[in-house]
């Protein structure tokens, strides 16, 4: 049992691409933390654009691309190559936004976008 450290508050979703090179994790303070497994190091720490806690996590290891969801009811497009938020949506405007607890990704869904 290996123990990672990096995150400030609670791991809420963890995903690993396949053949365990790499892994991403996300939760309650706000950031994804991109991990060499193998290493056993943190490759990137990224803060989450809307500044509420990750509820939930997808990955597309094929496209480059996550997706994850807020407390607040955004969903996140994130490219983990570029490290970089590539779109945000608002799933309920008058900011009584509902958590997003589960998603799935479909490779090639985020690849135009």
């Amino acid at each position: 049992l290996e123990e990672f450290r990096g995150h400030t508050g609670w791991v809420q979703c963890i995903c690993a691409q396949p053949g365990f090179v790499r892994a991403l994790s996300a939760g309650s303070d706000r950031t994804i933390i991109v991990w060499d497994l193998r290493a056993k190091s943190m490759m990137q720490e990224i803060r989450c654009g809307d500044q509420s806690e990750i509820t939930s996590l997808a990955m597309a290891w094929e496209d480059g691309m996550a997706l994850f969801g807020t407390a607040l009811g955004v969903l996140c497009f994130f490219n983990f190559h570029t490290y970089k938020l590539t779109e945000e949506i608002e799933l309920c405007r008058d900011g009584l936004g509902e958590a997003v607890r589960c998603i799935a990704y479909q490779p090639g869904f985020g690849a135009s976008m």
